[in-house]
């Protein structure tokens, strides 16, 4: 927040840690870091008009959609992540957060990829929406009506955590606040 006021000291830290974490992430790429770079680095390159920021989200995002899974708009699979053979689960949800956060920055830099980024986004999106529990599912839970809404880990495990609630609810804000992503 400081930083988007003028606050000089906050940029600094930014700036002299950019390098060690574009090359960590260049020799050995990992999606534990993806979605909070997305966030973080779009940010800062708006918020400098700095290229090489916007390059480095741009790379992530390129790297990370390797393991979005295009299996047919059917598939209740299609547009989750998937490394290492297993099934996609809410981990998506941050990606597809990232992808988001891509797509803004493209579009605003005028980077055509902003195109590629809102489709992967909203197939993202849709396999994202499998993970809510309906009221159909609730009733396998203690308290149906608490369970309602509630994000399960994957689409065959129901299993409802806080951080994954936590992660859709700042996807569908960001959906919200990120108007390039809708047709």
């Amino acid at each position: 927040m400081k930083a988007t006021q003028g606050d000089e000291s906050c940029r600094r830290y930014y700036r002299k840690a950019f390098a060690a974490y574009r090359d960590y992430f260049r020799k050995s790429p990992t999606t534990a870091f993806v979605g909070w770079h997305a966030d973080a680095w779009s940010r800062a390159a708006i918020l400098d008009a700095n290229s090489e920021y916007a390059e480095f989200v741009f790379e992530q995002i390129d790297w990370v959609l390797q393991f979005q899974i295009n299996g047919g708009r059917q598939s209740l699979i299609h547009g989750g992540f998937s490394w290492n053979g297993n099934s996609p689960g809410y981990s998506s949800i941050v990606y597809t957060e990232a992808i988001a956060r891509g797509a803004a920055l493209a579009y605003q830099y005028g980077d055509a990829r902003w195109l590629k980024y809102r489709e992967a986004f909203q197939a993202g999106m849709t396999f994202c929406s499998r993970l809510r529990l309906i009221p159909e599912q609730s009733i396998f839970f203690p308290h149906p009506q608490r369970a309602m809404g509630g994000m399960t880990t994957s689409i065959s495990n129901f299993a409802v955590r806080s951080d994954v609630v936590q992660h859709s609810i700042t996807l569908a804000l960001t959906a919200l606040e990120i108007p390039v992503l809708h047709d």
